[in-house]
């Protein structure tokens, strides 16, 4: 737990998974295990300022096991709360081994008050999505890597011998360049001091007109000749008559001779380059439309690409085939944006729906119409309304008629796990993407990118770029984000849509559909069925 700016918090959790119990099926050769979280922020009376409850099932191929078990499950909530003392207890379950296990701790929220401030200090590591499994709406990020906290740092006499320490500057940008020191003390002593630099470059003129005042910084620090015992690690931090110090603690298990504190490898804010940085690890990101892709890092050889893309090829075209028949909820919140710059978004309507799908087609059946019960048929609606989730568009992407032009353009990371970022371009003329309005039509041509999970080759995330040539039709800028997910429909896993977001301009308004799908289950053609809301 640590903040992360004024009067924020941010709750960290982690969960080795070599503490976790595993179920290996080697007929369907994947593993399986099974967790809970629990988290709760309590103010200085005791009440809950703060719950977070989230499942999490884990699933994956067996080869990939013990390297799975070599990370962690990292959980992560930034928490706005006002100045005073708080207690953060967390309970997390081990749900196939039936064990528990809780931690207490106590933090304070300071005010927030003009000029300089530091956030909390953490140890961190690189991010490896190959092992790692994050959950997090506040990200710690240094030059485009995501990185992991390292909540209880332990250092032994084999292990690499330096620890990588991060913290956030908000310095006035107005005022001199900021003092910073790293000290380290044991038993009170001092055993090691340094200075850290702060550059110019991030007080530019431009940087000062856009008001940017959050500066990440991540140095590092020799333990090597550190002797055994408990340490504390603390980053001063002096701007004008602003003085701030974070402390952080470690502990070496070992034998190693004298103290020293090793001149920052990496110290310098994020944004400027570095021979020793390693390559970048690719960013969480946890929204439906916005992604990070980080090329760099290395990638698969050409051969290994072609046959990523003609394995989902070979499942996108037999997708709907797969798919048993079933019912579902589905959700739509329309929104109306800014018709003139600076208006809020708006929520236009909120429409609940039994969707089904069977024999590979879908039907829908109104259920609420802004929260009074409709049986109103969807085609009367006014307004933007989507179909083709279920199958049509995966399909419609990878089939060969579509001539979709695919090529590798990086890593990110989604629900916790590394993906391929392949970019596609459909053609006007091959294009699935089409739009009707009062009795007019236009197809649109596709700029897409797929994200494909690296251990199983599993579509997590389609997005669609539209491009309609005639800039007289009222509808323009058209995109489409489609997340999938494994879902349970009777005794089974199935890859399908869990959520969707549409959105385009319509005249002067920029309209979004927020879609998502819920209550799966599997029903036989002779299911009677009765409808409530």
């Amino acid at each position: 737990m640590g903040t992360v700016g004024p009067v924020q918090m941010t709750v960290f959790v982690e969960v080795p998974f070599a503490d976790l119990r595993f179920l290996e099926d080697s007929t369907a050769g994947v593993y399986a295990a099974h967790l809970s979280v629990l988290a709760l922020v309590k103010d200085a009376q005791g009440r809950t300022a703060f719950r977070f409850e989230r499942d999490v099932p884990l699933k994956g191929p067996i080869k990939k096991l013990e390297t799975r078990k070599t990370g962690s499950y990292f959980f992560a909530r930034n928490v706005s709360l006002p100045p005073g003392d708080y207690v953060v207890e967390c309970l997390v379950e081990d749900r196939l081994a039936q064990k528990s296990s809780g931690t207490r701790s106590r933090a304070k929220v300071e005010r927030a008050l003009p000029g300089f401030h530091m956030s909390d200090v953490f140890f961190v590591r690189k991010y490896d999505g190959n092992k790692d499994r994050m959950d997090s709406d506040s990200v710690l990020t240094y030059d485009g890597n995501a990185l992991s906290p390292i909540l209880e740092p332990k250092i032994r006499e084999k292990d690499e011998a330096r620890l990588d320490v991060f913290f956030v500057l908000y310095p006035d940008i107005y005022g001199d360049n900021p003092k910073l020191g790293l000290e380290v003390f044991r038993d009170g002593q001092a055993v090691g001091k340094g200075d850290l630099p702060f550059t110019d470059r991030l007080l530019a003129v431009e940087q000062r007109s856009e008001q940017k005042h959050q500066f990440p910084y991540l140095t590092s620090l020799n333990v090597r000749q550190f002797s055994a015992g408990g340490y504390e690690a603390r980053i001063t931090g002096r701007q004008g008559f602003g003085n701030f110090a974070s402390s952080i603690q470690f502990r070496v298990e070992g034998l190693p001779t004298e103290a020293k504190v090793e001149r920052p490898l990496l110290a310098r804010p994020s944004g400027q380059g570095s021979e020793e940085a390693d390559g970048p690890e690719p960013e969480p990101v946890p929204e439906v439309l916005p992604v990070k892709v980080e090329a760099t890092g290395g990638g698969p050889d050409p051969v290994e690409r072609e046959r990523i893309i003609e394995d989902v090829r070979a499942f996108a075209l037999n997708y709907t085939q797969r798919l048993p028949n079933f019912r579902c909820r589905q959700l739509t919140r329309r929104l109306v944006g800014p018709s003139k710059k600076g208006e809020p978004e708006k929520e236009a309507d909120l429409i609940v729906e039994e969707l089904t799908y069977e024999n590979g087609r879908e039907s829908y059946k109104t259920l609420e119409f802004n929260g009074q019960r409709s049986d109103r048929d969807r085609e009367e609606w006014s307004g933007v309304r989507s179909r083709g989730e279920f199958g049509t568009l995966l399909r419609a992407v990878f089939k060969p008629e579509t001539q979709a032009t695919f090529a590798w353009e990086g890593w990110t990371v989604l629900n916790g796990e590394r993906h391929h970022v392949f970019r596609f371009s459909i053609a006007q003329d091959k294009s699935f993407f089409v739009f009707n309005h009062n009795g007019r039509q236009e197809v649109a041509s596709v700029q897409g990118r797929v994200m494909i999970e690296e251990l199983n080759s599993s579509v997590t995330r389609l997005q669609l770029e539209g491009t309609i040539a005639n800039r007289k039709f009222p509808i323009q800028s058209p995109t489409l984000a489609l997340d999938y997910g494994a879902i349970r429909v009777g005794e089974f896993d199935f890859t399908l849509p869990v959520a969707s977001v549409l959105q385009l301009k319509q005249g002067r308004r920029l309209v979004r559909n927020e879609v998502t799908f819920r209550d799966y289950r599997k029903f036989s053609s002779d299911t009677k069925v009765t409808f409530e809301p």
